[in-house]
Formats: structure tokens, sequence, C-alpha cells
């Protein structure tokens, strides 16, 4: 910790992100601090969940035609993406970090618009249904997306015959501070 420039309180290390946000917070009541850097000090954990979060976004998980339920093949691949989600939520929770999950369901050409659709939404809330079935408290939103739009967006890893009949998700993560002061407010003496 040092004071550099006009009052800035320059902080580096590393420190969970509860305490980085506190000490930001608390510093600028102390006479003479303008403003707090906190590009120098991380949390360890953050590369953890940033992993995580890249595990889950990069998961394929294809479907049958028709089908709400994912090819027999990919049904562990599907259980891995439930279990990574459970730990990134819980890690976000413990580091203070709100996350929230997108799940876009495909379906590809072949049928009706309306079917496709509904089939698109049956998938995503296929996966939904399966962490809430885990304990999950994750904010989930899911989207059933029109077929022409999963062919424009096709997954670069994917080598299956099916590409559009897929789930993809998408981890949104942010700061809760009123959350981080609630819980220190808690524990800090009377």
């Amino acid at each position: 910790v040092e004071v550099v420039g006009n009052g800035i309180l320059k902080l580096s290390g590393s420190a969970p992100l509860r305490w980085i946000l506190h000490a930001k917070q608390i510093a600028r009541t102390v006479p003479g601090i303008q403003d707090v850097d906190t590009e120098g000090i991380t949390d360890p954990r953050m590369p953890t969940l940033l992993t995580l979060r890249q595990e889950v976004e990069a998961a394929i998980v294809e479907f049958p035609l028709g089908k709400d339920l994912p090819v027999p093949e990919d049904l562990p691949k599907l259980e891995k993406t439930v279990d990574t989600l459970i730990m990134l939520e819980s890690l976000a929770r413990d580091m203070g970090i709100s996350a929230s999950l997108a799940v876009y369901g495909y379906a590809d050409a072949s049928g009706k618009d309306k079917r496709n659709f509904e089939l698109g939404q049956a998938r995503a809330r296929m996966l939904a249904a399966m962490l809430y079935a885990r304990g999950s408290k994750l904010p989930i939103t899911v989207y059933g997306m029109s077929a022409e739009f999963a062919a424009q967006h096709v997954h670069a890893d994917s080598t299956s015959d099916f590409p559009s009949r897929r789930l993809e998700l998408r981890i949104h993560l942010a700061q809760q501070p009123q959350d981080v002061l609630e819980s220190l407010e808690k524990t800090s003496l009377p």
C-alpha cells in the first residue's frame, strides 16, 4: 500500500475480492485520499473463476433430430458442464460476485419454424432443470434460437453432422458491492 500522486492510494499484491472492494470503499474516507488504484491487486481465485467460465462457454452439447435430450455420447459432457457450473456458482458467491447464465437452445432448419423454436427452448430448459435439481440458485435465462441464426453461428469446434442442434452457454459475472458491504457490516465490530 502506498500513496502516490495527488492523494491516490495504490494497492498491490493479492487479496480476496471482498477485501479489495472494502478497502477501496473505506480508503476514500481517509483524509487526503482522493482515489484508490486497485489495478495492481488481484484476488488469487479470479483465474480459477475465469477458467471455469471458459470451460462452460466452450462446452459443446449436441442433440439428435427432434429431441430435447442430448446424443448419448454427449451426456457425460452435459454432466461435466453442470458440475462446472455448480463450482463456478459457489466460487463466485464466495468471492462476492453475482453470476447468471444465458442458455441458447438451437434447432436445425428441418421442420417448421415454430416447432424448431419450441425445441430450442426445450433444450435450454432441460439444462436449467438439471442445474436447479442439483440445488443451483443461478439465475438462468433460456432462449430458443431460430434455425437461420443457428446455421450462421455454428460452433468452431463442432465436428458433428448436426452442429446446429446444440446448446450455447454464456456466463455473466458482476461485482456485488452492496452485498459485500452488508456482509462486512455483519462481521465488523459494534
